[in-house]
């Protein structure tokens, strides 16, 4: 996600360092209440497959504000990601595992697949990653 729209959220929130989480997929399949897919991650296990992204320290009392923004259907998971200084630690991610919230066939609208591939750009996240990100068909 772009800096801009979780500063939008999450005014105070640290950049902290790039990250990786080996063994799972990214997806648009959360289902979302306008009807399209929003950002998910599915654990494939896969050692080919990997999420890249970007670790915020978010201040205690914004936290709840993007809990309400996040909305229904995310739960908070601790996940062992990579840094990009190689160190592993573990931190919380947002993901949807219930299948009542998840929906393969759903797809992101142009704006909000947009913040996913200009936060993945303004990080310089890898070129494949970011590849992978923009294939992904988007509503208009």
């Amino acid at each position: 996600m772009s800096s801009e729209r979780l500063k939008d959220r999450c005014e105070h929130a640290q950049f902290i360092s790039k990250a990786s989480l080996p063994g799972y997929q990214f997806k648009f399949n959360k289902k979302s209440t306008d009807g399209s897919g929003k950002a998910n991650i599915i654990k494939t296990g896969s050692e080919n497959d990997v999420v890249w992204g970007v670790v915020y320290e978010i201040p205690e009392v914004e936290r709840k504000s993007l809990n309400r923004a996040e909305g229904i259907g995310y739960e908070k998971m601790i996940l062992p990601i990579i840094k990009e200084n190689g160190e592993s630690e573990k931190t919380l991610v947002y993901i949807a595992i219930k299948s009542k919230y998840l929906d393969p066939s759903l797809k992101p609208t142009s704006k909000y697949k947009k913040y996913c591939t200009d936060g993945a750009k303004e990080f310089k996240l890898p070129l494949t990653y970011l590849k992978s990100l923009e294939d992904f068909e988007a509503l208009e």
